[in-house]
């Protein structure tokens, strides 16, 4: 209670005391009254004990009268009933007092307790101006060492001066360099170029078969580094005008004049002229190599042309801001330029998708294909709102074969029962994750990582095969969709909110049983803190499955019989009994297997002709590893042309995402004019958008026809996808083009690969992906 509360408080309480008196007063009348009722009774004003009726001795002197004893029964309930009134009031009184005292009493507190609040405050208020004190005193410091760091920067703006000064000098000694490789070009004669061509073609014919593969590696390394010079001095180019940038740019251009003067240095040699003294080059071993030498030479002297560094001025805005000014300028360029005025009239209130949906590319992306499958399975899947595609691509794969085999038209295979079982065997691989690397900090990057999306719905190939080879396949009418194998979000959630404690938990397990079994040798340690986290981890995963059982169902045992009854196309009954595991032995493609296929990729950023592997990618503990054969484009479409001519689709993985539409089913890189409605150009490459997480495997579909040239060239594929019926009744048609750019992986059996990917893959011994490379991403 306040002060005013207590003031109110006590105006209450003299209210009540006038009101008491006013009840005194109003009983002293009421005894008046019945007095001046009845003056020959002697009633005395109000508490005398006087009796109200005739006493004995007057009624000896009296006689007695009806009237007298009727008025004195009146006037003795009156009595009764003022007295009562006032026991009444009495009452209601004093419990108003107590009432009042009560409330007075807690008035009282409530002023000591803001009393103490004020006190508290107070200090507070000292303390903080302490603070405040403290806080200019750092303010001076503060203002102290900017003045520092001013005198700093500008020593830095000197030395970039004069780093503008020396990157001058070099790009003149990059022009001398230039010069002089075209003075030794012009003096060689075509008679000396055709006897030295002679003189290495003897020289070299032993060696040829044996350096063969080591050169097409060096070649391919070769290219690779041109392109990532030729980007980078591209990007010295375009921030040449940022302050910054110079040393980088120097740097640069450091590197590259040494690798063009040993490159320039060694043309004699490479053209048939003694040894050089400074490096050892391979030997060229045939003329087309030597003329593929020249025009990769050309290619980077013609990028270190292009590259140059001048002086156009201070920016706009000196401090990296946006300038007013430059806001003016650019709608004033804006303004001139027809395209952006017809841009802005038309696309502020239209779709983008649609208003710049390429005629052309629609005509030429038609559903008509010259190369496809004998046999179309149906219906076309969906699988709705859920990350299941790579399961509904390799179910897709297997029935196609199964399909034939049961002779029935309209069959499916359960992706919800390998659903169930990649979110039970995902849980145990992150458990087994999280206890060994329980040493590592919990904002450590791989940790951060693995925490990020434990059991996520996505899959790849390999990771299909560990569920496959491990629980079989059913039909999907043994176990159907659910609602949270459709919808599967909320599921997904719950479980990894469960997985992520139970992490936590088997991280303070192993440090709690380390520092237990300290006095016990390392080995014997590890094993029994293994040993214990294990049995631990089993109690969780009892949870886990008891929540997928709930959401999911329960799914047939990998080795439990189960019935599949149907009609095959013929009308006849047909009934198979079996386990899941025999069910996929005998109908799951025994022709070309899943489990015998394996992925080529094409990774501009890494080498070819390698083997490659993503550190902490699975879904089984010591299950099959993700793996893949990193190749060329080119080599990828040849290999889906063999398997649609062997009659066998093919799983692919892709970006699904970029240049595609839904409801019309085409996935074309010129099917939107962004570049003329926006008077731009689009110009990252695959590598790139790799490098900057533009792009990356994200959806994964079937092909089952493709379209060539006369040439025998690809030109479109036909795409069987598993969004229900959108495009083409589920079909997609995708560009040649849009191949190129967007495919990342193609799937093919071991018997239709080539020789050499197959020897690859058999040889080992992968390069390793970091968990969290774009190519790591799971379709």
């Amino acid at each position: 209670m306040d002060q005013d509360e207590g003031v109110q408080a006590g105006e209450t309480y003299g209210f009540m005391s006038s009101y008491s008196d006013t009840l005194q007063q109003q009983f002293s009348q009421d005894d008046e009254i019945i007095l001046s009722m009845n003056p020959k009774s002697g009633v005395l004003p109000y508490g005398t004990p006087e009796p109200l009726l005739p006493t004995e001795s007057s009624r000896r002197k009296t006689p007695p009268n009806d009237e007298d004893e009727d008025e004195a029964i009146t006037l003795l309930r009156l009595q009764s009933s003022v007295f009562k009134r006032f026991r009444k009031n009495e009452v209601e009184l004093q419990d108003e007092r107590r009432i009042r005292a009560r409330e007075r009493d807690q008035a009282n507190r409530r002023i000591l307790e803001l009393e103490d609040q004020l006190a508290i405050k107070s200090a507070e208020n000292a303390d903080l101006e302490a603070r405040l004190s403290d806080s200019a005193e750092a303010m001076a410091s503060l203002q102290s060492e900017v003045a520092v760091r001013g005198n700093e920067i500008a020593a830095k703006d000197a030395e970039v001066r004069s780093l503008k000064d020396m990157v001058e000098v070099k790009s003149e000694e990059l022009a001398k360099v230039v010069a002089l490789h075209t003075e030794q070009q012009q003096r060689a004669s075509s008679v000396e170029i055709s006897n030295i061509e002679q003189q290495l073609e003897l020289q070299w014919a032993a060696r040829m078969a044996e350096k063969e593969k080591e050169w097409l590696q060096e070649k391919t390394e070769m290219e690779t580094r041109l392109r990532s010079l030729e980007e980078e001095l591209w990007q010295a180019k375009e921030v040449q005008r940022a302050y910054p940038e110079i040393l980088a740019a120097l740097m640069k251009i450091e590197v590259i004049s040494i690798t063009l003067s040993v490159f320039v240095l060694d043309l004699p040699d490479i053209m048939g002229a003694q040894q050089s003294k400074q490096t050892n080059p391979t030997p060229i071993q045939s003329v087309d190599e030597k003329v593929a030498l020249k025009e990769e030479h050309a290619t980077l002297v013609s990028a270190l042309e292009r590259f140059s560094v001048t002086d156009d001025g201070e920016p706009a805005s000196a401090d990296g801001t946006v300038n007013y000014h430059e806001l003016k300028r650019w709608e004033e360029g804006a303004i001139k330029d027809p395209k952006t005025s017809v841009s802005r009239a038309v696309l502020d209130h239209v779709d983008m998708s649609t208003a710049l949906l390429s005629r052309a590319a629609r005509v030429a992306d038609t559903h008509v294909f010259n190369l496809k499958l004998d046999y179309e399975t149906s219906p076309i899947t969906n699988q709705l709102s859920s990350g299941r595609c790579w399961l509904f691509a390799s179910t897709n794969v297997i029935r196609y074969e199964a399909a034939q085999k049961l002779k029935i038209k309209d069959f499916q295979l359960s992706q919800s029962y390998l659903f169930f079982y990649d979110k039970l065997e995902k849980s145990n691989y992150f458990l087994e994750l999280s206890i060994e690397n329980a040493d590592l900090p919990l904002d450590s990057r791989l940790i951060s990582h693995l925490n990020s999306d434990p059991i996520g719905d996505g899959g790849q190939l390999d990771m299909a095969v560990n569920l496959i080879e491990r629980y079989g396949v059913v039909p999907q009418s043994t176990f159907p969709e659910s609602y949270s194998s459709s919808y599967s979000n909320k599921m997904d959630k719950l479980i990894t909110n469960r997985l992520r404690q139970f992490s936590l938990a088997l991280r303070a397990l192993v440090s709690g049983l380390r520092e237990q079994l300290q006095d016990v040798d390392e080995e014997h340690r590890k094993a029994r803190i293994l040993a214990a986290a294990r049995k631990q981890k089993e109690v969780y995963l009892a949870e886990i499955y008891r929540i997928l059982c709930i959401t999911l169902g329960v799914p047939p045992k990998p080795t439990d019989k189960f019935t599949y009854e149907y009609y095959d196309t013929d009308g006849k009954f047909n009934s198979y009994e079996g386990t899941p595991l025999e069910f996929y032995k005998k109908y799951g493609n025994e022709k070309y297997s899943l489990s015998d296929s394996f992925s080529l990729v094409n990774d501009p950023r890494n080498p070819y002709e390698t083997l490659f592997t993503v550190d902490k990618l699975n879904n089984v503990w010591g299950g099959r590893p993700v793996l893949y054969v990193n190749t060329s484009s080119e080599e990828l479409k040849k290999a889906v042309v063999t398997s649609i001519k062997a009659g066998h689709p093919v799983f692919f993985g892709c970006d699904v995402g970029q240049f595609s539409h839904s409801a019309l089913g085409i996935m074309d890189t010129a099917l939107y004019e962004y570049e003329s409605a926006f008077n731009i150009k689009v110009t990252l490459t695959k590598a790139q958008r790799l490098q900057t997480g533009e792009s990356s495997m994200t959806h994964a579909m079937v092909i089952t026809a493709v379209h060539l040239d006369k040439e025998g060239k690809p030109v479109r594929y036909r795409v069987e996808n598993s969004w229900g019926l959108v495009g083409d009744k589920g079909y997609f048609v995708m560009s040649d083009n849009w191949f190129d750019e967007f495919v990342y992986q193609v799937v093919i059996p071991r018997k239709l690969a080539k020789p050499e990917h197959v020897k690859i893959l058999d040889a080992g011994s992968p390069r390793l992906y970091a968990p969290w490379d774009p190519m790591g991403t799971l379709a």
